[in-house]
């Protein structure tokens, strides 16, 4: 049995609120400069006002739009998810 699969679109979708690693730094008293130079991290999305679907709801809908489909077109609908940071690399 083959199957033809293809990735014709992606989306994503980050809370709004951007909340910078100074901000974290000086709410947990930590030195300045710690968690970017442990972790990498400058910033990090809180979702207060999102919910998980909502977000997810929202990147599925820009994947559609960026690959010009109605969600009624679709066979398949994988989501990933992934750090972008050094967190697990000690």
């Amino acid at each position: 049995m083959q199957f033809n699969i293809k990735i014709i679109g992606r989306g994503k979708e980050l809370p709004s609120r951007k909340v910078p690693s100074q901000e974290l730094e000086k709410l947990f008293s930590l030195k300045a400069g710690t968690i970017e130079a442990k972790f990498g991290v400058k910033n990090r999305y809180w979702a207060r006002e999102e919910s998980n679907a909502s977000l997810g709801a929202q990147a599925l809908q820009n994947a559609l739009n960026d690959a010009n489909l109605q969600f009624e077109d679709i066979d398949l609908l994988l989501n990933t998810s992934a750090p972008r940071t050094k967190l697990f690399q000690y």
